[in-house]
C-alpha cells in the first residue's frame, strides 16, 4: 500500500512540531538572506537538548547575530561568548566558525551546498515547516485540537503529505497540499487515484506520530584502520556507508544510533550490501585489510 496517515495530538503539536517548526523558518529566513544558519543547543544529558539560540541573519544590522526567542533578545557574534555561554569574544566567535568546541553547547548548521553544513538541506526543513504550518491553520479555521497528515508515496518526496483535519459541519475530512491549497476528500481522491473511502478508512485508524529521537549514527571503518565517528543522521544499525576521498571511498557499518554531537562532518552515502560488498567496490587503503570486525564477516 504506497499511501498512509498519522495522527498529530494537540500535545506533540505544541510540544515538538511548532518549536521545531519555529526553529526550521529562523534557518530558511537565514539561508534565503545570508546563506546559512545555526542552531545552538543546550546538551542536558543523554538525549536531552534545548535550544540556547539561534545564529541568524539580522536584516536590520545587516549581519549575522545571535538571537535568544526565549528572551527576545540580540547578541552580536562577539558578544555571545561571554554574556550567553561563559567564555572569551574569540572563543565564541571560534565557536560559531566551528574551529572549537564550547562544553555543554551543540551547534547545527543549515546552509545550501556549504561544505561545513551539517543539518538538513533547505528543501527538507522548508517542507517540514510547510506541512506542520498548514496542519496549524486547518486546526485554527475548523476549531479543532487533533489533526491528521495523509501520505502518498507515489507523489515526489516534499510533495507527498497532505495535512488534513475533521469538518464536522461538512461531515468529511478536508486537506492542504503542499502549495497550501484546499481539497476536499473528493478533490484529494482524483489528484491522488485514492478512492475516498481508503483515504477515510487510512485516516480513522492511523497512530499517533512518534517524534525521532535519534539524531545521529555511530559508525566504524570496515577495513580494520581503527577510525570511529559520530555523523549527522539515522542510519539503520548494521548497514553500511561510505564518504569518498580524494582517490576513492572508505566503507564503514553502522553500529549504534543515538543523540550524541556528531564529530565528523564529511559527507557520507548509503551503501546497498554490507562491509565486505562495499570494500570489494571500494578497496581498503593501504594500511587496512579489510579484517575488521564491522567488515559483514559472511553475512
Amino acid at each position: 500500500m504506497a499511501y498512509s496517515s498519522f495522527r498529530v495530538s494537540a500535545k506533540d503539536m505544541t510540544d515538538y512540531y511548532l518549536p521545531r517548526k519555529q526553529n526550521f523558518d529562523y534557518m530558511t529566513q537565514s539561508i534565503n538572506q545570508n546563506g546559512y544558519g545555526q542552531i545552538i543547543y543546550n546538551y542536558n544529558g543523554p538525549g536531552d537538548f534545548t535550544v540556547n539560540s539561534v545564529n541568524i541573519y539580522n536584516p536590520d544590522r545587516g549581519d549575522m547575530r545571535i538571537y535568544v526567542p526565549s528572551t527576545d533578545t540580540w547578541y552580536s557574534q562577539s558578544d555571545a561568548g561571554p554574556i550567553l555561554w561563559g567564555v572569551t569574544s574569540e572563543e565564541g566567535v571560534n565557536f560559531l566558525q566551528g574551529t572549537v568546541d564550547i562544553k555543554g553547547l551543540a551547534k547545527i548548521k543549515y546552509c545550501n551546498n556549504c561544505q561545513d553544513g551539517n543539518g538538513l538541506p533547505l528543501n527538507t526543513i522548508k517542507s517540514f515547516s510547510d506541512r506542520f504550518g498548514y496542519l496549524k491553520d486547518l486546526k485554527v479555521n475548523y476549531g479543532v485540537t487533533e489533526g491528521y497528515i495523509f501520505y502518498d508515496y507515489n507523489l515526489p518526496l516534499n510533495q507527498r503529505w497532505y495535512p488534513s483535519v475533521y469538518d464536522s459541519v461538512g461531515g468529511s475530512y478536508v486537506f492542504k497540499n503542499y502549495l497550501g491549497t484546499n481539497k476536499s476528500e473528493i478533490a484529494l481522491a482524483a489528484e491522488t487515484s485514492i478512492p475516498v473511502r481508503d483515504i477515510t478508512l487510512s485516516i480513522e485508524s492511523s497512530e499517533p506520530i512518534k517524534p525521532e529521537t535519534n539524531t545521529s549514527s555511530s559508525i566504524i571503518d570496515c577495513c580494520g584502520l581503527g577510525l570511529k565517528y559520530i555523523i549527522d543522521g539515522v542510519y539503520k544499525i548494521g548497514s553500511t556507508v561510505y564518504t569518498k576521498t580524494d582517490v576513492s571511498a572508505i566503507c564503514f557499518q553502522v553500529v549504534g544510533n543515538g543523540t550524541d554531537k556528531p564529530n565528523n562532518f564529511d559527507e557520507y552515502f548509503p551503501y546497498e550490501g554490507f562491509c565486505k560488498d562495499c570494500t570489494s567496490t571500494y578497496p581498503c587503503p593501504k594500511g587496512g585489510d579489510g579484517s575488521s570486525g564491522s567488515s559483514g564477516g559472511g553475512r
